[in-house]
């Protein structure tokens, strides 16, 4: 996804937002460096006074720093994603995710330590679609994760309004972490989960994030996810409704 002239930065902001950016300038439909590097401006002055970034410019997206963009990414995600759950940090926002989820997990024969391979299968998300809805959804998984994923993913969608942001046809759909973060993240906004089991102790110790810095976890996704991960948020802001 080519991010260097500001349009769908600035279109996607809009969305997120749910408020027009025109205050902060009018974008070019030039495309030479310096007209790109003007609108890049323009989005960053609205960045600046709504997300938390650190080491990032207008520049870097221009030039297509990936891992600087990836980082924008996730800022992304943490304020208009994470600010449901009141978490303004990656870590924070990933550790209450993932522990809720396995909260939500804990009875049924899966193991969830991660978004990824925790999930490839689709039974942690029919286990938690089960938890939450034991009489209209009930935990019978297939052998085939596309069936699981198909089924849980079609459920969320009709009874919760939750938007099908990750392929059920896809089998890699769970490879990309702020794929399957962000539709958790929705799923967990729209169900009624038990908050009284949200803080056990004894998960804390599952949750491999809290053992590595943002910047190293960044740095391991660097080529394999930023195109995704901006696929992810903005699919994420067309199905939000207003």
């Amino acid at each position: 996804t080519d991010l260097s002239d500001g349009h769908m930065l600035y279109q996607l902001l809009e969305i997120l937002s749910e408020s027009s950016l025109s205050s902060f300038g009018r974008l070019s439909t030039k495309t030479t460096q310096i007209h790109k590097m003007q609108n890049m401006s323009i989005v960053f002055r609205y960045l600046k006074e709504t997300v938390q970034l650190v080491g990032i410019g207008p520049a870097d997206v221009v030039d297509g720093n990936k891992r600087l963009i990836l980082a924008l990414v996730y800022a992304l995600i943490i304020r208009f994603v994470g600010a449901k759950f009141a978490v303004n940090d990656l870590r924070a926002f990933k550790a209450k995710v993932l522990r809720w989820a396995k909260t939500l997990t804990e009875p049924y024969p899966v193991e969830v330590t991660n978004f990824t391979s925790s999930f490839a299968d689709g039974k942690a998300f029919m286990a938690i679609l089960n938890r939450v809805a034991p009489s209209k959804f009930p935990y019978d998984p297939s052998e085939d994760p596309t069936e699981n994923f198909s089924e849980a993913f079609e459920f969320a969608r009709t009874e919760y309004e939750v938007a099908p942001l990750l392929d059920p046809n896809d089998p890699g759909c769970t490879s990309d972490e702020a794929g399957s973060l962000t539709y958790l993240a929705e799923l967990m906004s729209k169900v009624n989960p038990p908050p009284e089991e949200y803080d056990t102790p004894q998960i804390l110790q599952h949750i491999e994030v809290l053992q590595k810095p943002v910047e190293e976890m960044v740095t391991e996704y660097i080529d394999q996810q930023e195109e995704s991960a901006m696929a992810s948020l903005t699919d994420y802001a067309s199905t939000t409704p207003p």
